[in-house]
């Protein structure tokens, strides 16, 4: 019998939740969401040594133009200061990219984790306004 993975779980999770999902490669997943003010991808990196550590990332937030910089970073720390669960930074493309990291067990991950997938989307549909004000101005 494979070992099961972490990953393995908790797409089983999700056939059984009935969410649509792409597998990327062995340890990468890409999810789709419709939010109010946008919509959020996020991809799921599971450790390579099947450890308990999962990343989830997003750059659904968008970017913004090399001079508002500055106001993307001020944004960026604003919403660290705000949500406890997410972490905003400013990529070297300036696009927003927003991170969440868990340390999950193998028999909840599939709870676990689609629970930090939904407050992770809450999150980046809370703060999209914030960071389109400061580009839009």
């Amino acid at each position: 019998m494979a070992m099961r993975t972490f990953q393995s779980e908790f797409m089983r999770y999700l056939d059984k939740q009935g969410l649509k999902y792409q597998q990327k490669d062995d340890h990468l997943i890409r999810l789709g969401f419709n939010a109010d003010n946008l919509t959020v991808e996020l991809f799921l990196l599971f450790d390579e040594d099947n450890d308990k550590y999962v990343t989830i990332r997003s750059y659904s937030i968008g970017n913004f133009p090399k001079n508002g910089r500055a106001k993307a970073l001020l944004v960026c720390n604003e919403m660290n200061l705000k949500y406890k669960w997410a972490k905003f930074s400013l990529d070297k493309d300036n696009d927003i990219a927003v991170q969440a990291d868990a340390m999950v067990e193998i028999y909840s991950v599939g709870e676990y984790v689609t629970e930090l997938c939904h407050r992770l989307v809450n999150i980046i549909d809370d703060a999209y306004p914030v960071f389109m004000r400061a580009r839009w101005g």
